[in-house]
């Protein structure tokens, strides 16, 4: 009986997999990993690197610098996953030129979620370090709903360029 169970879970946990939506959360989720990880180390260094100058260390702050630059830095990787896992399309130097067309609107709800949102945790006096903190986790996930049809329609065109349809 245990055995059966295992192989019911087994076939729903593959079936779930089978559904695109799913497979961009996972792949939304594991980019958003890396973009905080290298959030994160560009904000260590902007303070490293600038250690005495406030002037500076403000200023990359404000202009949200370190989420910039990972963003940018994570362009291939995100479409490298979302083509490849989330809609099992070909990798492709054409697509890979213009998946940067769905970052502009990622972006921008990124940016716009994270000014929103900071506003919110400074109304509720909470610490600045930690608000970026949260900040860096909470634009991504606000942006996933609207970024699920934009990358969808930018990753995934033709249907003979499905991997599932070559064997």
């Amino acid at each position: 009986k245990m055995e059966k169970q295992k192989t019911k879970f087994a076939e729903k946990i593959k079936q779930l997999w089978e559904n695109d939506k799913i497979r961009f959360l996972f792949v939304s989720a594991f980019n958003t990993f890396v973009g905080l990880i290298l959030s994160f180390l560009f904000s260590f260094l902007i303070v490293q690197v600038w250690h005495g100058n406030e002037n500076v260390k403000i200023w990359f702050f404000q202009l949200n610098l370190p989420l910039t630059i990972s963003f940018i830095l994570g362009l291939p990787i995100s479409y490298t996953t979302q083509a490849l896992i989330a809609f099992r399309q070909k990798w492709r130097w054409k697509k890979l030129a213009i998946f940067p067309l769905s970052s502009i609107p990622n972006y921008a709800l990124q940016q716009l979620f994270y000014f929103i949102w900071k506003e919110i945790f400074l109304l509720m006096h909470i610490s600045s370090d930690l608000i970026d903190k949260i900040l860096y986790i909470l634009a991504p996930v606000c942006a996933l709903p609207i970024m699920y049809f934009i990358i969808r329609f930018i990753v995934k065109v033709k249907k003979d360029n499905n991997l599932d349809n070559q064997e």
